[in-house]
């Protein structure tokens, strides 16, 4: 049984990797998500080389640390930028201005944690759902667009913005590619 003033883990994952800062093998990025007492979700973020032993954590409160951030856009302009991990708070819109897309978070069945690539799946899915309601040329160019980001074919930059009263946040990014709106 778990006390009130102890912590149990929610989930972990292994989010990526990146070249190890000490010894510039392949480090693991892992990400371990915590219930905290009195109902607040903690996420860990840690690099972990096994060549040379170097180790480093973060700490994010998720509640506390993005809910001053009502908005921000992320720029799609390289394989890496898929990886980026963002926290999607409740009553999130997620919206790409240049193909005319935007959907609340809700529609996409996602978590709170996600990355620009489980984004982007969703959209997809989303899209080739309602493609039986409105069947034209448009869908087609907007799933084509968006299967070849999936598939790394990254042409052309696009801008994902996330909006949400309740905060959103980049918990994890490889570039600097993210600002507030």
């Amino acid at each position: 049984m778990i006390s009130e003033n102890s912590s149990s883990i929610i989930r972990s994952f292994l989010i990526g990797s990146e070249k190890c800062p000490v010894c510039g093998s392949i480090a693991l990025t892992y990400l371990h998500l915590y219930q905290a007492p009195h109902n607040e979700t903690v996420a860990i973020v840690t690099i972990k080389c096994d060549k040379c032993g170097f180790k480093y954590s973060t700490v994010l409160s998720i509640a506390t640390s993005f809910s001053d951030n009502k908005c921000i856009e992320i720029e799609v302009s390289d394989p890496q930028d898929l990886r980026t991990l963002i926290y999607l708070s409740d009553n999130t819109t997620i919206e790409i201005p240049d193909i005319g897309i935007k959907v609340d978070l809700s529609q996409l069945r996602l978590g709170s944690i996600v990355t620009v690539d489980a984004i982007l799946s969703y959209l997809v899915e989303w899209i080739e759902n309602a493609q039986h309601i409105e069947n034209n040329d448009e869908f087609a160019k907007t799933l084509l667009l968006l299967k070849s980001l999936l598939d790394e074919n990254i042409d052309r930059k696009i801008k994902i913005v996330i909006r949400s009263d309740n905060g959103v946040g980049i918990i994890n990014s490889y570039r600097k590619n993210y600002s507030r709106c």
